[in-house]
């Protein structure tokens, strides 16, 4: 099998600005609990950063216009865009709160090849206003995690090779895992996912827990990922 992420890290801020023509020429950001989640170019320029303060980033840049995020919108996007999907594969299956996942080994002759495939999805997302970052792999994790660490020069996007290939180089701070989780394995030593396979299974089910083996092994391909298809309404 072979699986492509679509990873929208601005979706947040693209519910409101897709379709407003201004929204380039002023500086914007979203925020979550009074914390930057996401800016656009304009604020990042005047030093607006993820994580920031809404204080800190009105101090920056007093034009910058603050939008509360909306998880109700970001996620009825998501929907959308997974049904646009469907012209490219049978199986789409969402991964919230910013990730679309695709079956993309039976499509391959149909569209030339992944780079041809990953090339019209963007061309898609583009006119529909959203924008993405692509990853492929052999899992839907590994996948997931490819498009997460895209502009990362460890993760290849194609062709996709075996997880622990072309996994092995990627730092933790990738990892689907708790903040408490990643300190702990920043304690002891390791830094990247190649330190992690390097283990014996049951050493890190030891050391870690059977959920955190059991992640790492769906990751690899050892333990099987099961994916929900997106629901398509009926339409008449």
């Amino acid at each position: 099998m072979l699986w492509l992420c679509l990873y929208f890290p601005s979706l947040p801020l693209e519910v409101f600005t897709r379709l407003d023509d201004s929204a380039g020429q002023q500086a914007l950001l979203v925020a979550e609990q009074h914390r930057v989640l996401c800016a656009n170019s304009k604020a990042l320029q005047f030093g607006v950063v993820t994580g920031q303060s809404v204080a800190t980033a009105n101090a920056l840049c007093d034009e910058v216009r603050a939008l509360e995020r909306s998880p109700g919108q970001e996620s009825k996007a998501l929907a959308y865009l997974a049904r646009r999907c469907y012209q490219f594969t049978p199986m789409v299956s969402l991964q919230p709160p910013a990730s679309i996942l695709l079956e993309v080994g039976g499509s391959l002759t149909l569209f030339k090849g992944l780079a041809q495939l990953q090339e019209q999805l963007l061309d898609e997302i583009g006119e529909l206003g959203y924008s993405a970052r692509q990853g492929s792999g052999q899992t839907p994790r590994a996948a997931w995690l490819a498009a997460r660490a895209e502009p990362d020069p460890v993760t290849p996007a194609r062709p996709p090779v075996e997880p622990r290939q072309q996994l092995g180089q990627l730092p933790l701070a990738y990892l689907d895992i708790s903040d408490r989780q990643r300190t702990l394995l920043q304690d002891m030593g390791f830094s990247r996912l190649g330190d992690l396979f390097a283990l014996p299974p049951h050493a890190i089910g030891r050391r870690f827990g059977q959920d955190f083996l059991h992640y790492l092994q769906q990751i690899t391909g050892e333990r099987p990922d099961p994916r929900q298809p997106s629901e398509l309404a009926n339409e008449f």
